[in-house]
């Protein structure tokens, strides 16, 4: 039987104005998903004739572009899915589609780009292989993606988040069962960093950051079942909806915690529900509001459409409802505005003109892979490879003649050249 924990007298009273907000959401009404507007105050639906997405709508997928009456989502057709851009009055100005089956969507720089994760989609006659896990970042303006593939990490799953077992019969009539977990992601506008939690290949649970400007990928191992993560700018953080299983009593308490991004670990808990323990969860997302410093929990308990109201500064439940239907409520923010995106800005040399020493440093997520040093003829001086992530370098140009030289920086796909001057 589900069992709410004892919230604090604030939020049996309701909930403060400051929290008292509107945001964009898309429902499931008459086997269709559709767009509405939730209130916090009130916890109900505000429309649930809204805008018709169809019955193919993949959760986590809808977003609000900003300052503006358009909208992105996917669907998946059981074979491939298509990202949709709509405005308000349901008109369709363009769609993609895709092979990959997309799991989530965001926006980056004011919409002009879309990055997404997804699982691919195998033929029939090999549906017995594993599926690859990717991330994809659409350029919308350039008409070009970038797809990284996770070679260690392989999912079949519906939808996000997913963890516990996955059962599917293939086309060999061979039942295949398979422990997964995967979070919802997020993203990090400071370090231009894509994030989520899945389990490896191997098992392992882990924490994957992929770099939006070198593409590459970081990974630390989690301890905790975790549902989703959310980047939160006001207090700096990654808050994660988790979840701890009693065995004894057979409940599972789902909290908000930090996550430490560098080494996986978890503090700062906030339980907010007990239920009963799930074979496998398959709910759970998290929303940031920065206007009201506050983060929306959505959890499916039993029968009850749980959203809670939390306020970040003070760490604690405002307001809670049950909401009666299912839905993915959406907080609009400002898109994603990343460092700009180019190793030419990010990149510092002191002191130039130098006598003895030289120091290079990146920021913005770059990271120096490679230094070559060359005379004005265009003939290399000095190459340098470095092993490691370094974001600061010093390199001796004591033994080298005065003159003018040429540095390379390279960084993933891009490079920088800055002239200095040898005393």
């Amino acid at each position: 039987m589900k069992k709410l924990l004892l919230l604090s007298a604030a939020s049996i009273l309701g909930i403060s104005t400051l929290f008292a907000s509107n945001y964009p959401c898309v429902i499931k009404s008459s086997g269709s998903w559709k767009i509405s507007e939730f209130s916090s105050e009130t916890g109900l639906f505000l429309n649930t004739n809204g805008v018709d997405l169809g019955a193919t709508y993949s959760r986590n997928t809808f977003v609000q572009y900003p300052e503006s009456d358009q909208f992105a989502y996917a669907t998946f057709d059981g074979t491939s899915s298509t990202v949709h851009i709509r405005n308000a009055s349901g008109g369709q100005s363009e769609f993609f589609r895709l092979n990959d089956r997309i799991l989530s969507l965001d926006l980056l720089n004011s919409g002009n780009k879309l990055v997404y994760l997804a699982t691919g989609k195998v033929p029939n006659y090999y549906d017995f292989l594993p599926q690859d896990v990717s991330i994809t970042v659409l350029d919308l303006q350039a008409n070009t993606s970038k797809k990284i593939i996770l070679d260690n990490f392989s999912v079949f799953v519906d939808n996000l988040p997913f963890v516990g077992v996955s059962n599917r019969v293939d086309n060999r009539g061979l039942n295949l069962a398979s422990n997964y977990a995967i979070s919802s992601p997020t993203i990090i506008p400071e370090l231009n960093e894509f994030m989520f939690v899945a389990k490896d290949i191997p098992g392992v649970t882990r924490l994957v950051r992929l770099n939006l400007n070198t593409y590459e990928v970081f990974t630390v191992v989690v301890s905790e079942n975790v549902l989703s993560v959310s980047y939160c700018g006001n207090t700096n953080t990654i808050k994660a909806l988790v979840f701890d299983k009693n065995t004894s009593t057979g409940e599972s308490t789902y909290s908000l915690v930090d996550l430490n991004i560098n080494n996986g670990y978890v503090s700062n808990k906030l339980a907010l529900v007990n239920g009963t323990t799930q074979t496998t969860e398959k709910n759970g997302a998290l929303t940031y509001d920065e206007d009201n410093k506050s983060i929306i929990v959505s959890k499916l308990i039993g029968s009850s459409n749980m959203v809670f109201v939390v306020d970040l500064e003070k760490n604690e439940v405002v307001k809670q409802s049950d909401v009666k239907m299912e839905s993915d409520i959406y907080v609009p923010t400002k898109a994603v505005a990343t460092v700009q995106r180019s190793l030419d800005v990010n990149v510092k040399m002191y002191p130039n003109p130098s006598q003895d020493q030289v120091t290079i440093e990146t920021e913005g997520g770059y990271y120096a892979e490679k230094i070559v040093i060359s005379d004005v003829t265009g003939k290399t001086v000095r190459s340098i490879e470095i092993d490691g992530k370094l974001k600061s370098c010093n390199i001796d140009v004591s033994e080298m003649i005065d003159g003018m030289y040429y540095i390379t920086i390279s960084s993933g796909d891009q490079n920088h050249v800055e002239k200095f001057i040898k005393l």
